[in-house]
């Protein structure tokens, strides 16, 4: 985006026509008259502003949002200094460059709430299954989620599948304790399956323990524990049929 560029006096109010379309007024003069009409769109910005200029005497890179003459909020990265009391600002339209910052995150919402699916599978079953690294983000995003489905369908037993999670580190078994640590909080308990041979012995050399939770090595094993637990009903599998 080119760089859209005033100089303010605050004393003469001076501005360029460039700020004037940038803030769709139809004339300098207009904006000249009316500069002092120009509103933040967080009024709170007004006051940082002013701090900031204050406490060191400049603006570096302050992002904000102006109210444009057609009441449109528009994005500008302001930076400025004071020289012989006058304060110098250059505004840069950043419009472009929020929005796809704005679009980038909301498709990242988008693809965090598809790859956490939470389903109640069974009565008194909820499975959430999780695939992909277990971040801060996803895993109070899968906190949450889990809290609500259990509290609006009234879950005995959540089942969380990790068998789509490459690996497991600290972090993400933190992740999972704390998550499991609040489902207990609601009188739920918590199943984690797909605990593979690998990540078993990941936990085992970072010195994680899980011997307060149930875990199960497939997402079937967990059910079986599951429909167990809360019903009394125990799976027959082929295997012991045929014995």
């Amino acid at each position: 985006m080119d760089l859209e560029a005033s100089e303010v006096d605050l004393e003469n109010q001076y501005a360029n026509r460039r700020l004037a379309r940038m803030l769709s007024f139809d004339s300098v003069e207009q904006l000249r008259s009316e500069i002092s009409s120009i509103e933040y769109a967080d009024p709170q910005d007004a006051e940082r502003f002013e701090e900031q200029l204050k406490r060191t005497g400049r603006v570096d890179a302050f992002e904000t949002q102006l109210l444009g003459n057609d009441g449109e909020t528009i994005d500008v990265l302001v930076s400025g200094t004071v020289d012989d009391g006058e304060f110098i600002a250059y505004v840069t339209d950043i419009s472009e460059r929020k929005r796809l910052e704005r679009k980038t995150a909301e498709q990242a919402e988008a693809i965090l709430e598809q790859s956490t699916p939470i389903v109640e599978i069974w009565d008194c079953i909820t499975l959430a299954t999780v695939v992909g690294t277990l971040d801060t983000a996803r895993a109070q995003r899968l906190t949450e989620e889990l809290l609500t489905e259990l509290t609006e369908n009234g879950a005995e037993i959540a089942l969380i599948d990790i068998t789509g999670v490459p690996n497991v580190d600290t972090a993400t078994a933190q992740h999972l304790t704390d998550t499991v640590n609040a489902v207990s909080l609601l009188g739920s308990e918590v199943i984690i399956t797909g605990i593979n041979p690998d990540i078993a012995q990941t936990l085992v050399q970072l010195g994680i323990t899980m011997d307060d939770i149930r875990t199960r090595s497939t997402l079937s094993e967990g059910l079986e524990l599951g429909l167990h637990l809360t019903q009394n009903i125990d799976i027959v599998t082929n295997a012991s049929q045929s014995t």
